[in-house]
Formats: C-alpha cells, structure tokens, sequence
C-alpha cells in the first residue's frame, strides 16, 4: 500500500469539487481533543493555521491555502489566504500577527504523513512566533517507528499528552 506523502498540487478550478479536495486535507477531529484545546488556550490572539476554519468555532485570524480560496466554503471574516509554497512568507504572516496561541488541528496541510522529528522542528520554529502553540496530530497520520516507540513514548517526545489517539503538544 502506498501512502500518500504529497497534497495533490492540481486544484480543481470547480469550486464544488476544489471543496471537496479541501476537505479531504482535513482529519476528523474528536469533540474531546477540541474541548482539551479550548481549556488550554491562554488569553489573547489566536490564530489558527491550516485547520478548516468554516468548521471550527474560535474568536481567531485563520490562514487557509490560497490555492483553494474559490472554494465554495462560507469562510470565516477573518481568514487569510496563504501559499504552502512559500513557507517564507506564511512565516511573515504569523510573525507580524505575532498570536498568542497559533493553532494547528488535525490537518494534512501540517502533518503531510511526516516523521514525528520534522513535525517537532516545524512546532519549535513556530513557537517562535507565538506565546503558545498547540498542535493536534492523529496517531496514524504521522509517521513513527511503531515498533520501536509506543503512542505514549511519541507524546513524551513531542512534549504532548495523548487525547483520543491523538498527540496533543501544547507548548
């Protein structure tokens, strides 16, 4: 079985079917992990990167791909629209936002069936920008040495608590 390592690059230019593509990028997400992000969220700005925003409910900046901004999606007041290609100038974007909590949920986007290591390196630069980040990741999207290293030990790794299967890294 081949797993897919690459978001498709060729976007519909129909936009029910672009929506479709978009929502694909997105893993369901437990109401348990959502109410465990909302309790450990600190005061201040939010900004919510690359997480659905049409489906989640926060007070919150969100920057989604440009490349599905004809989406027919009712999308919310404050969304930016950024390129995943140049991680530059999305860096620029979160830094002149400079959020109190930068939140990643539960989104292909992000995790792209990377090693646990890539996701920890992106985590730290983006704490950088933020006071707070809180990362979602389901266990079986990322990649890990199963054999090797258990959930717990993954959470342990990534300074996470595990939350319905899934990694919560709230640093």
């Amino acid at each position: 079985m081949k797993i897919l390592t690459k978001i498709h690059s060729e976007i519909s230019s129909d936009p029910v079917h672009a929506k479709e593509q978009y929502e694909i990028n997105l893993y369901a997400m437990p109401i348990t992990v959502l109410s465990y992000v909302s309790d450990h969220m600190d005061p201040g700005s939010t900004t919510v990167l690359f997480s659905g925003g049409p489906r989640l409910n926060f007070s919150a900046t969100y920057i989604e791909p440009k490349m599905f901004s004809h989406c027919d999606i009712e999308w919310k007041p404050n969304t930016i629209f950024a390129s995943t290609s140049q991680p530059d100038i999305l860096d620029y974007v979160i830094q002149k936002l400079a959020p109190t909590n930068l939140l990643i949920l539960h989104t292909a986007f992000f995790i792209k069936y990377r090693s646990w290591q890539e996701i920890a390196a992106d985590i730290k630069k983006y704490k950088t920008f933020a006071k707070k980040v809180i990362v979602t990741l389901p266990l079986s999207r990322f990649e890990f040495h199963r054999l090797k290293y258990s959930s717990v030990d993954i959470a342990n790794l990534l300074g996470g608590v595990i939350v319905d299967d899934t990694v919560v890294v709230c640093q």
